[in-house]
Parts: C-alpha cells; sequence; structure tokens
C-alpha cells in the first residue's frame, strides 16, 4: 500500500546464471488532502463541521484502500497554546476517505490548524478556525439593553 520508487527484481532459474530487471516504480497512497474542511464553534464541543480527509497517490487520484488511521492535531503555532483536542482525533479509513465524526478542541482562539497524518503519508493541514466560549458569545449578542433575547446562541 505505499509507492516506491527504483524498485528491481532478481529472477533465478539454475542452472541460468541470476538476472536483474530494469529499475521500475509502483504508484500506490502517497499523501493525505482536507476533502472537508472543518469549522469550528464553541470550546469543547465537537466541531461545528466535522472533517473528512482523502488519501491520493501519487497522481493525485484518490487511492481506494482502508489500509490507515488518520490521526487529527492541533498544528504548531496554531490557536492558543494550551488548547487541545477532545473527542476521538482518529479515523478509519474506508475506501480512500477518513470522516471524523466527534473530534473538538478544548480552547479558545482563533486560526487553529489541524494536522492530519498517517503512516508513511505526507500529512495535510486545514484552513484556520475559530473556536470561542459560550460566554463570550452571549455577551456579545446579549448586552445591557439589547433588543435580542439571551441564551444559547448558534
Amino acid at each position: 500500500d505505499r509507492a516506491q520508487q527504483r524498485y528491481r527484481l532478481e529472477m533465478r532459474a539454475p542452472p541460468f546464471a541470476p538476472t536483474l530487471t530494469n529499475f521500475f516504480d509502483t504508484i500506490g497512497p502517497s499523501r493525505l488532502t482536507v476533502s472537508r474542511e472543518p469549522v469550528g464553534f464553541l470550546t469543547g464541543e465537537a466541531l461545528e463541521m466535522q472533517p473528512s480527509v482523502t488519501i491520493l497517490d501519487d497522481l493525485l487520484r484518490l487511492a481506494s484502500t482502508n489500509a490507515f488511521t488518520v490521526t487529527a492535531s492541533i498544528a504548531p503555532g496554531s490557536g492558543s497554546g494550551s488548547a487541545r483536542i477532545v473527542g476521538n482525533p482518529s479515523a478509519k479509513v474506508v475506501q480512500g476517505v477518513a470522516t471524523f465524526t466527534d473530534v473538538g478542541i478544548a480552547g479558545i482562539g482563533s486560526g487553529f490548524v489541524l494536522r492530519f497524518t498517517a503512516a508513511y503519508l505526507t500529512p495535510a493541514e486545514s484552513a484556520p478556525f475559530d473556536v470561542d466560549s459560550p460566554g463570550r458569545l452571549n455577551a456579545e449578542f446579549c448586552g445591557v439593553g439589547s433588543q435580542k433575547s439571551c441564551g444559547p446562541v448558534r
């Protein structure tokens, strides 16, 4: 399930001398790409839009494989330093696509980027998104003298 370069096969058939084939390459899964971007909302909860990650081969085609698990983490230098992943940060690949169902971020900040990794594959990163707190959102929408009703805002 991995692309390799510069393979050679050795053929043996006694009593003949062994011979080597010319070099050749194989094409297989090689990189991740974000196919559905995450959208954050509230700290500690599952992301509003759960991400999906697709595995591509060297020719940038879908690699229909089930042999990988993709893991999400907060990209270094993004969001806030004390934030952490909550929920399930791993998704099994099915037919070349890993769909997350319960990943979120505990921490408040803007510019969070998720980094997606899988063994032997080039990682991918999401577009930046923000994560906020319910109290701060309510304060913005339910200020003193506000005509809007106060309560959970989504």
